[in-house]
């Protein structure tokens, strides 16, 4: 039996979606780069290890006795279980399935709709509406209940009051919903969308029949107990609808709340992408104002008022926040639906939705997530579960070696990763749970800003707000990234009293160790632990990468060692040589390079070595240029003695 033109017509189209779907496949199931993967994780090893929800939180030496409302105790749960079945690669398989998965019901929502070509090109849309999120959290459980709430109560093309079926259904995707994400408290909230459109519906066709409003009512009436049946209770609630929207003065390290081109947490975000949401949020906010309009005006529209006031909220919370992005998906598709019904031609077309699915995938091919897959594959490190390069892994692998104990202070993205990896030993400053930290993330920002903030006349200079804050919350240990960005120019972070009152203990191209030079416990740790790689480590000198690299060459592959800004200062100078080899081989040219790389320490201990090594250097000679290298400094000594001075 042949296949009719429809199907071939599907068929075709599905080789459209394949290429986001590979995107998607590649970015969930590459080495992990989610801060907030690690604290859910966390979170449901010790719900299963205790068998009960924590109260306050176990992992940071911040909040104290603050209560904590769990919004997503049962996805922790089910994510610490598959670590549990099969560690981080399971993690990553499911996170693939659940991508392409969603992915599916996306074209199969669209596909109700729209004929196949198109559907493929809103799936594609979709697909880059949701490039931010991409990555295993609850959220990607959430998005299957959206999509089936909207499908249950809000028909496109026509008009159903909710009944029996809908209301036992309703309840029952609420209780399971809120299980697993906080954002179960859709369920009721769109309810009252729902009720406000029946309530339209009655006030302007029937004044005297309320049917349609008690179906509504009924409806909202079960999503609100369905939203209390959680452990939790009227708590996850509260935390969902007011707490949960924490000020945005509050948060100045994620302004603004849309995603802007050139926003550092999100690099790359092109313009292309930007455009293509804002062009989106325009187009669904025009069709739903417009819907309204006519209807109110008494024209035929196809769509009820239940529908409208569906896509008036997913517009809304688009506006909102970014997380929301890809709502404007619903709003897409019908205003698709409605111009292609008085141009038929549109709907029936095949090259401009072809052109458009595979525009949107180039887009997000542009995206970060996807950034940072290409990355980690171009460095032959997809085989890795961790993604050295964006999460503190050597630095962590480090302090837990080590056997580092006491309270951190950190970056914020790097606070659910150092809890999971570091917790009991290690509590963490604050991780991603927001609404928990809403008080510690100002403190926080001013410490990692300390040497740019501004101080008004009278108050207290930042730099001793640092130093204050660091005694009081008792840190001993602080992991930053090793190069932050500040007023336009990329340099080092380092806390106040670097090399005195704290000491470099560990550094890497992603991050940076720090420990309070008074911690004699820790640093007799330390000093043993290199001490087993044949590393003499010496607290007056803190780490020094030259000396680390003499004894532990490969270090610099295994570890990550020295910020990729320096390996590509590197390239001329090795002509293609292993950067392992060149440090391991010392002497001058190691001196040379790192001066050139404005690395002091390092060029100070080569040249130290250098001078120690060569057997033409009478005792006192040698003694002399030790002694010119302490006034003058490694620079000053290296050109004396390559020009050939004699002491």
């Amino acid at each position: 039996m042949s296949e009719t033109p429809d199907h071939q017509s599907s068929r075709l189209s599905w080789l459209l979606v394949v290429p986001a779907a590979v995107l998607v496949l590649f970015v969930l199931t590459g080495p992990i780069v989610s801060g907030d993967l690690w604290w859910h994780l966390s979170t449901g090893e010790w719900m299963l290890d205790y068998g009960e929800l924590p109260e306050h939180d176990p992992f940071s030496h911040t909040v104290g006795d603050k209560p904590w409302t769990l919004e997503e105790y049962g996805a922790q749960i089910l994510f610490a279980l598959v670590h549990r079945a099969g560690g981080l690669e399971a993690i990553r398989v499911v996170g693939g399935l659940l991508g392409l998965l969603v992915l599916l019901v996306a074209y199969r929502t669209a596909r109700r709709e729209l004929p196949p070509f198109w559907a493929t090109a809103l799936t594609a849309l979709f697909a880059l509406l949701f490039a931010l999120k991409w990555e295993l959290r609850p959220h990607l459980l959430s998005v299957f209940f959206f999509f089936r709430l909207q499908h249950l109560l809000f028909p496109s093309r026509h008009e159903r009051d909710p009944g029996a079926r809908e209301w036992i259904e309703v309840f029952l995707l609420t209780v399971v919903w809120v299980q697993l994400h906080g954002e179960g408290i859709f369920v009721p909230t769109l309810a009252i969308a729902g009720l406000i459109g029946a309530i339209v519906v009655t006030l302007r066709e029937s004044l005297g029949h309320t049917r349609r409003i008690r179906a509504w009512v009924v409806v909202l009436v079960v999503a609100a107990i369905g939203s209390l049946c959680s452990p939790e209770g009227l708590d996850q609630v509260r935390y969902a609808v007011s707490e949960s929207s924490i000020p945005r003065a509050l948060i100045g390290e994620w302004l603004p709340l849309w995603t802007l081109p050139g926003d550092v947490r999100f690099t790359p975000v092109t313009v292309s992408l930007f455009y293509t949401t804002v062009i989106s949020a325009v187009i669904g906010a025009w069709f739903v104002v417009t819907q309204a309009v006519r209807k109110l005006s008494g024209t035929e529209v196809e769509l009820s008022w239940e529908r409208i006031g569906l896509l008036a909220s997913c517009v809304l919370l688009a506006i909102i926040a970014r997380r929301f992005f890809w709502l404007l998906y619903f709003p897409m598709i019908d205003a698709l639906v409605l111009y292609g019904r008085a141009r038929p031609a549109l709907l029936g077309a095949r090259v401009t939705p072809a052109v458009l699915a595979l525009l949107f995938t180039a887009i997000l091919t542009q995206t970060h997530n996807v950034g940072f897959g290409k990355s980690a594959l171009e460095e032959g490190d997809w085989r890795e579960n961790i993604n050295s390069r964006v999460l503190p892994h050597n630095a962590t692998r480090f302090a837990s070696d080590v056997g580092l104990t006491g309270n951190l202070f950190h970056r914020y993205e790097f606070g659910g990763f150092l809890g999971f990896h570091l917790w009991p030993d290690c509590r963490v400053y604050l991780d991603g749970r927001t609404v928990l930290f809403a008080e510690i993330i100002p403190e926080r920002w001013k410490l990692d800003y300390w040497r740019t903030e501004e101080t008004l006349p009278g108050e207290e200079s930042a730099e001793a707000f640092a130093r204050r804050t660091l005694n009081e919350r008792e840190v001993n240990i602080i992991v930053m990234p090793t190069l932050v960005e500040r007023e336009g120019q990329v340099r080092k972070w380092d806390p106040p009293g670097a090399h005195k009152e704290w000491i470099r203990v560990w550094e890497d191209g992603t991050s940076i160790v720090w420990l309070r030079a008074t911690d004699t416990e820790n640093l007799q740790r330390i000093v043993e632990w290199y001490g087993k790689y044949n590393i003499e480590f010496d607290p007056s000198r803190g780490f020094v990468e030259s000396q680390v690299l003499d004894a532990q060459a490969d270090w610099i592959h295994e570890r990550g060692l020295l910020t990729r800004p320096v390996r590509e200062l590197l390239g001329p100078h090795l002509a293609g040589e292993d950067l392992a080899s060149t440090f391991s081989r010392g002497g001058m040219q190691s001196v040379q390079l790192w001066l050139q790389l404005g690395m002091g320490r390092s060029a100070r201990w080569s040249l130290e070595q250098a001078l120690a090594n060569d057997s033409n250097l009478q005792p006192e000679e040698y003694a002399a240029w030790m002694a010119l290298l302490d006034k003058a400094g490694p620079a000053e000594t290296y050109r004396r003695f390559a020009q050939g001075e004699r002491r």
